[in-house]
């Protein structure tokens, strides 16, 4: 090439952003281009990384989430896909001893065990289920797997679905889920371990092979299962079962120490909680006896796994907008000890809850290693999803997988934290993304985006990923996005959540305030969007305020009334009001939006699902049809086949730019 023609190349470049060089925007279509990691794995002996990537496919009629397994040193040295063709495989488990990796895939739409060997790729089906697997786990000696597995259709139920009857009687014939083990070494021999009327949903297996403990439900409702698990204790030998945890409320996630004389398990602490507590729990297994473990910042711990020494305890959970894992440091000789321990804070001494990621972004997917390795996924706005290992010895961390190296990034709308004070004082925290190419001083349209849940969280995710609401599309197009965490989200503690118990709403409108205040939000120029939860607080604000040009409400739940006996969790609502509604008809009268429907003059879009029973349709057609009714201009787009929580690609693209037309219509 021409030295001259170099130059004026080099000159012209420099003078221009990569977007405009490379003409790529951010579109709904081009954030459907990122890939995400749902799960890790880690090898015993730490070498190896098992994941999972999740990637849009759009061809024709199919739009779809495909994932499959990759396989990674933890030295950086090697990365490959272990898993290919049109069907999903996903939750990978390497062999106790590390040579083979057993994962799921479907065989005629039944999800089934497969194993691989690490080296020589050689790949086997395992189960031949008839209603698939569930979830499932080696046990300790790698010669069987566990897994669950619901209870097929009898005779006359299959016959009665092959002849496609018209009916069902409802709540009636409900099929529980069991626990199989398949033997390896007897030509993959499958034995029924439990045949009782209760659905196990989690288990974990004692390091000596002899015990399972599992967490069950009474029957296999959402409801129930939502609201009340006990924790059983199995012989493997005699199949005989005791029940070791039985109380109400939610006691799960049953985790053997590493000598098998203690369980850590999940706990609401013998009551029904509505806010998402999920405090952690010790049970002795010499005498039964339950020691409370200290409450956990955010109180809605996730257990990952114990420490091979026995004297710590990773988990999980929200620190504020980061998704972290934090050590519990437990320091009592209790491993080696002979003697019935009292259950006093005086026995299990805890010195400390210790945050190991970084909190500037978010993490999650984690998993241990017995020689002190941890895998993970991090982001952060930013940067996309990838996994990265980190010696904990050292605290050495290094990225292990490039899945989205070959993505461009565009130039992005920055985003970051600020905080304001509520009407009564209470300081919250929210997300704020910036127009891409914003001015210091430069006004703009802002968007108040509100999460569902309704205990959830906005955190330092990726925001050019795929979601119902694609925020680096909106900062595209010249909108500034305002993501808050209201009391009532998770990740500020339990007494954070539980001040929206019986009141909702708050914080929402004080967050636009700040924004404006800031010399960034325009007062002429404020839009709002939310899912589920969120939906109703759309529903909420515009019967309250005029101040929104246009706001859009997905999946929303006006009519409170209807929702207690619509959804598919009965007694959720229930729970966030203190009472049903038959009790107090008063007060779900009073936070039912839909009573007040007259007060709405905002512009309001309605978006649903047509198979949402989480949400159920009907509060959004209601909703629609009061608005229109009430000669406020409105639109309702209803999705056929999608239920609560999108994951049609299509769906999800189509999603952001209505949204995007109707903000635009109503923009001065």
């Amino acid at each position: 090439m021409n030295k001259s023609i170099v130059i004026i190349f080099l000159v012209l470049t420099s003078s221009f952003s990569k977007a405009q060089l490379y003409n790529e925007k951010w579109t709904p279509e081009y954030q459907m281009n990122f890939k995400n990691i749902i799960s890790t794995n880690i090898s015993p002996d730490g070498k190896y990384v098992a994941y999972v990537v999740r990637e849009a496919v759009i061809d024709g009629e199919q739009s779809e989430y495909l994932t499959q397994v990759w396989v990674a040193s933890t030295d950086g040295n090697f990365n490959e896909q272990y898993t290919r063709g049109k069907i999903s495989s996903y939750a990978p488990q390497f062999s106790p001893y590390g040579t083979e990796i057993a994962f799921i895939s479907s065989v005629e739409d039944k999800p089934q065990i497969f194993k691989t060997g690490l080296t020589d790729g050689k790949t086997t089906q395992v189960t031949f289920a008839k209603n698939g697997v569930d979830q499932f786990k080696w046990a300790p000696d790698g010669n069987s797997i566990y897994f669950i597995q619901a209870e097929p259709l009898t005779g006359d139920e299959g016959k009665q679905k092959k002849e496609k009857q018209k009916f069902s009687v409802v709540a009636k014939n409900l099929k529980y889920t069991h626990l199989y083990n398949v033997d390896l070494k007897a030509k993959n021999k499958v034995k029924q371990l439990t045949n009782s009327d209760y659905s196990i949903s989690s288990f974990s297996i004692s390091p000596d092979g002899e015990k399972i403990a599992f967490s069950f439900g009474y029957d296999s409702t959402v409801n129930t299962d939502y609201f009340d698990s006990d924790i059983g204790l199995m012989s493997v030998d005699s199949g005989e079962v005791k029940v070791v945890v039985r109380r109400t409320g939610i006691d799960r996630n049953p985790v053997f120490s590493p000598d098998g004389n203690y369980l850590a398990f999940e706990t609401t602490n013998g009551k029904t909680e509505p806010n998402g507590l999920s405090d952690l729990s010790l049970i002795d297994l010499n005498n039964f006896n339950i020691s409370v473990l200290p409450k956990t910042p955010n109180r809605n711990a996730s257990i990952i796994e114990w420490d091979p020494s026995g004297t710590r305890l990773y988990f999980q959970e929200v620190v504020r907008t980061s998704g972290s894992a934090l050590v519990m440091d437990i320091t009592n000789n209790y491993r080696n000890s002979k003697k019935t321990i009292q259950v006093t804070s005086k026995t299990i001494h805890v010195t400390g809850k210790t945050m190991i990621t970084d909190p500037t972004g978010t993490s999650g997917a984690f998993d241990f290693s017995q020689n002190g390795m941890m895998s993970y996924v991090f982001q952060n706005p930013e940067t996309p999803q990838e996994v990265y290992v980190q010696d904990l010895k050292t605290d050495g961390v290094l990225q292990i997988s490039h899945i989205n190296d070959d993505k461009f990034l565009p130039d992005m709308g920055k985003t970051e934290i600020i905080k304001w004070k509520s009407r009564d004082g209470r300081e919250i925290e929210g997300l704020l993304t910036y127009p891409i190419g914003y001015r210091p001083g430069q006004r703009c349209p802002i968007i108040l985006n509100v999460h569902g849940g309704a205990a959830g969280v906005f955190t330092n995710s990726f925001t050019g990923g795929a979601s119902i609401y694609m925020v680096q599309s909106f900062a595209e197009n010249g909108y500034a996005v305002l993501r808050p965490n209201p009391r009532g989200s998770t990740g500020y503690g339990l007494d954070f959540r539980y001040v929206s118990f019986k009141d909702w709403g708050y914080d929402l409108v004080s967050g636009m305030d700040k924004v404006i205040e800031m010399g960034v939000g325009d007062p002429d120029n404020q839009f709002m969007m939310s899912w589920s939860s969120g939906g109703l607080m759309t529903s909420f604000a515009v019967t309250k305020t005029d101040r929104f040009n246009a706001a859009s409400m997905g999946a929303g739940m006006p009519n409170l009334i209807k929702m207690v006996s619509t959804d598919e969790i009965q007694e959720a609502l229930s729970e966030k009001m203190g009472v049903g509604f038959w009790s107090n008809f008063e007060m779900s009268e009073k936070e039912s939006l839909v009573v007040s429907i007259k007060n709405v003059k905002t512009p309001t879009q309605v978006i649903h699902g047509q198979n949402d029973i989480s949400a159920p349709t009907v509060q959004g057609q209601d909703y629609f049809v009061a608005l229109k009714i009430n000669g406020v201009d409105t639109e309702m787009i209803l999705y056929p086949e999608i239920a609560d929580n999108p994951q049609d690609m299509k769906v999800l693209m189509d999603v952001s730019g209505r949204i995007m037309m109707w903000f635009d219509k109503y923009k001065k």
